[in-house]
């Protein structure tokens, strides 16, 4: 169509730009050159899918020649590559990774031929990307003339070998005259604003179709006790929020009694997350419940790039009757896989379904698939909302306690001034004092308020703008099992942390 479509309209520089085209073979990239046409390929695909693709989906011969980067070139056709967020996670030096590589889940190397050089693959995430969009005379160089946006990386990428593409760090950003600086780390990140709100934490659900996340949310939302909670949603279709919550409806919007709402984000999450951040106040916490089939880091990932949002961890509802065999099933086991691994907290619901003795078995075959997550007991996936959300929303830190019940027992921690908030957080982040969330203020030793969020092994400190905590509202909420919650550990551990 496009051929006898351009005959009628000839245009001298139309960059119609072909996404995916992951099994175009040579022929195919050849006609795109004659019609003058670009194409942007999904190079993260070997990587996340590779080894499906080739045992089980499309066969060896057109799996290794998936996503021809060398071909498209060598045929001179305008290329850009993506990572098909949120598909796969955002990160363009990960995606040129991905393409200078070609390396599957196994390790597998998938079609050699087809790999490119590192100045290809940069080329690809930068002008070639702006090519194809036709703002090569803004962005994509910082030629004179072109925008002065561009990032500052701690290596040469062109300097490592090209395994390594991939664990460079940006150092910094610059846009336009303003120059950031953010030294990127793996378990713990400081941000320090501008004088700006503090970012709305996001905490994203998960857990295969079933699990109990829609019975989850309704309940988190009639226990919320005055957090304002925003609920991202596919569709509405996909949620049914319990009628006697609902105040209103509004397009894409429902209005939750106590000051929430459920927003309906269609295929654009990243312009819903920046919509409700910017809401006049913002919500307390945000909560993405992603589809059974979605791997909800790609998700958490993507909130890195995002103004307004800052990541809180990934939460996987258990079907403690099914899970086991899920796991194991030939099609919907690696997302199931993928789910439990990258969780920070799993919620293991259903339990009233199997017996004493399964839960035992089932506990200690969770902590080996997913060693890294914290396991919480549920029944009709009925938790305490500061599990989910990591407590300290509120300055009323009495008010968190209402409603821990039996399984959950929890401890509110109150640092003096000058306490070494790095080693604080460490601790409560390690597995030896029982602690699953922790949330709450500290007053640094360089005389700065920080918020701090714990979920077991991650931890973060943010520096929260001046005048908005007092030293009064320094406190920390930890939540954890009963019988496993060393408060008495925990509350030397914070005096030990004062001026050291």
């Amino acid at each position: 169509m496009l051929g006898p479509a351009l005959k009628a309209h000839p245009h001298r520089d139309q960059r119609f730009t072909l996404q995916y085209c992951q099994l175009a073979d040579r022929a195919q990239f050849r006609r795109m050159r004659t019609l003058g046409v670009c194409v942007n390929l999904f190079a993260n695909h070997h990587l996340y899918r590779g080894d499906a693709y080739y045992a089980l989906t499309v066969g060896p011969d057109r799996a290794l020649r998936m996503n021809a980067c060398r071909t498209a070139l060598d045929q001179r056709v305008p290329m850009a590559i993506h990572c098909g967020a949120p598909v796969t996670p955002l990160g363009p030096l990960f995606t040129a990774w991905c393409a200078v590589n070609r390396r599957t889940a196994s390790g597998r190397v998938q079609g050699a031929a087809e790999k490119i050089t590192v100045a290809e693959a940069l080329y690809a995430i930068t002008l070639g990307a702006a090519y194809t969009l036709q703002l090569d005379h803004e962005v994509g160089s910082i030629e004179v003339g072109n925008h002065a946006d561009f990032a500052v990386l701690d290596a040469d990428p062109t300097g490592v070998e090209d395994a390594d593409l991939r664990d460079i760090n940006v150092w910094g950003t610059v846009q336009g005259a303003d120059f950031s600086s953010q030294c990127a780390v793996t378990k713990a990140v400081i941000r320090v604003p501008a004088k700006v709100p503090a970012a709305v934490p996001v905490t994203v659900i998960g857990g295969y179709l079933g699990a109990g996340k829609t019975t989850l949310i309704n309940h988190l939302l009639r226990t919320a006790n005055g957090v304002r909670l925003a609920v991202l949603v596919n569709e509405f279709g996909a949620l049914s929020i319990d009628e006697d919550l609902i105040e209103a409806e509004d397009g894409n919007i429902i209005s939750i009694a106590g000051g929430c709402i459920c927003c309906s984000f269609g295929d654009d999450l990243s312009a819903a997350l920046m919509d409700i951040c910017a809401f006049k106040p913002p919500p307390d916490h945000i909560l993405i419940e992603a589809s059974g089939v979605a791997i909800p880091a790609v998700i958490d990932n993507s909130l890195t790039v995002l103004a307004g949002g800052q990541s809180n961890g990934i939460v996987v509802l258990v079907d403690a009757e099914t899970v086991e065999a899920a796991f194991e099933d030939i099609y919907i086991g690696d997302a199931v896989q993928r789910q439990l691994a990258e969780a920070d907290l799993l919620i293991v619901n259903k339990l009233d379904l199997i017996e004493c003795a399964e839960q035992i078995f089932l506990e200690d075959w969770l902590t080996q698939k997913a060693p890294l997550a914290r396991q919480v007991p549920a029944k009709h996936a009925k938790v305490p909302l500061d599990a989910v959300l990591g407590g300290g929303l509120r300055k009323r830190y009495a008010d968190v306690t209402d409603h821990v019940g039996t399984v959950f027992d929890n401890l509110v921690l109150r640092p003096k001034a000058n306490t070494n908030a790095t080693l604080l957080a460490k601790a409560l982040a390690s597995q030896q004092y029982g602690v699953i969330r922790a949330k709450g203020f500290i007053h640094n030793q360089d005389g700065l308020h920080l918020l701090l969020q714990v979920v077991e092994p991650r931890w973060q400190l943010a520096v929260v703008p001046d005048g908005s905590v007092c030293q009064s509202d320094c406190a920390i909420i930890c939540i954890g099992l009963r019988g496993r919650l060393n408060k008495t550990g925990l509350s030397r551990f914070c005096r030990g942390c004062h001026g050291n």
